[in-house]
């Protein structure tokens, strides 16, 4: 606490006129914006805010002065055409344009505005969060109204930090008291949108919460000679050597053999990232500890659960390790986080793994077509699904 005072008091004898005292607790540090605040960890490493378009000199001053020269602009292509950030081409400060998955658009309900909070948590967000830990200084994320796109990703700053539900319940509902007077404007001008879903609710966020708790509740998963478990910095010479380098496995799949060993640290480093906000695992033999392959899942939609690529090296192919590790992630799905529907895919000329698919039970569905982005191979998938 008496940490948190002594910041206080000395932003607020930084910012001197150009930020009122008054507003320090609730609006805005910036008079220019309407949601522009720090993360409550006591220090200024972190700034979530509206977007800044008409930054004055002395708030632009004022940034660079306290260290504030990373940028991290969540939102969408369009968006940023439409408005684009001033800073962006500043020579003091580093731009990084990183769009939040399916931000941008109004929701149309609120079981909407869930989902695509939920929807947010992707690979794309796991970038983000490694572009903002890995800032040399301090940082100023932001959406378009700093509440929805820079909630998450400050809801998920402050988990990965340590903070509990109620300190990140608390900053996600400081946007409702900047806010409110633009929301109920916005509703007004535009009937169609109901004020009752663009206004932050507790609700909103908490569901974020319950997905990290039930991310720590099931970070290890076992089967009869198999653990499913997070990626570990000493991995890396196994799963690279077993998994990441073989060219004649990534055939059958979307990745990038991965070729040198400084390919495979920044890799790893990915790997760590996206398996924290997601039910994804390096499948390892309980006997040795020794990653064998990878595989996890990704809720879609409520209770639709799709595979996020599933892998075995070859050396231990044909022994029965891939069916072991669909049946775990099929069991998490299903009987843990109440699921009721698994979506499963393979290229068509991996007959294996339809195979195994199959012999679980499900379900052909569809078929489509596309191209790798790494080598342009063109591909044609075969789609499965279980039902419960």
């Amino acid at each position: 606490m008496l940490r948190l005072l002594l910041y206080i008091l000395s932003v607020c004898d930084t910012m001197n006129e150009i930020f009122p005292r008054k507003v320090i607790f609730m609006a805005s540090l910036l008079k220019s914006t309407l949601n522009t605040r720090f993360l409550p960890t006591g220090d200024m490493r972190f700034l979530r805010s509206d977007v800044p378009l008409q930054l004055t000199d002395a708030e632009i001053n004022w940034l660079l002065e306290n260290g504030i020269t990373t940028l991290v602009d969540l939102r969408s292509p369009e968006e940023t055409e439409r408005k684009p950030c001033p800073l962006a081409a500043h020579p003091a400060f580093s731009y990084h344009s990183l769009p939040v998955t399916g931000g941008g658009d109004t929701p149309l309900s609120r079981a909407h505005l869930h989902e695509t909070y939920r929807n947010m948590i992707d690979g794309r967000m796991a970038q983000i969060l490694d572009v903002i830990f890995a800032a040399p200084a301090g940082v100023m994320y932001f959406c378009t109204a700093g509440k929805d796109r820079t909630g998450v990703v400050s809801a998920l700053i402050l988990h990965r930090l340590g903070y509990g539900e109620k300190a990140i319940t608390d900053d996600y509902m400081l946007s409702k008291d900047n806010l409110m007077d633009m929301l109920l404007s916005y509703a007004a001008h535009n009937p169609q949108v109901d004020p009752d879903i663009i206004i932050p609710r507790e609700e909103n966020i908490q569901n974020i919460l319950e997905h990290m708790s039930r991310l720590e509740k099931f970070s290890r998963l076992e089967t009869e000679r198999l653990v499913l478990r997070k990626a570990r910095k000493d991995d890396l010479e196994a799963i690279w050597q077993n998994v990441w380098s073989d060219a004649e496995v990534a055939q059958t799949m979307l990745w990038q053999p991965t070729l040198t060993r400084e390919e495979a640290l920044r890799r790893m480093e990915r790997t760590i990232s996206l398996q924290s906000l997601h039910f994804t695992y390096f499948v390892c033999l309980k006997e040795t500890d020794e990653p064998i392959g990878f595989g996890g899942i990704r809720e879609v939609a409520p209770g639709v659960f799709d595979e996020m690529g599933l892998c075995i090296a070859r050396a231990h192919q044909r022994k029965g390790y891939a069916k072991e590790m669909l049946e775990a992630l099929v069991s998490l799905a299903f009987d843990k986080l109440g699921g009721h529907t698994f979506l499963y895919s393979c290229f068509r000329e991996n007959t294996p793994s339809a195979s195994l698919c199959k012999a679980l039970g499900f379900q052909y569905t569809h078929t489509d077509t596309g191209t790798r982005g790494w080598d342009g191979h063109p591909y044609t998938c075969d789609h499965f699904e279980l039902k419960r």
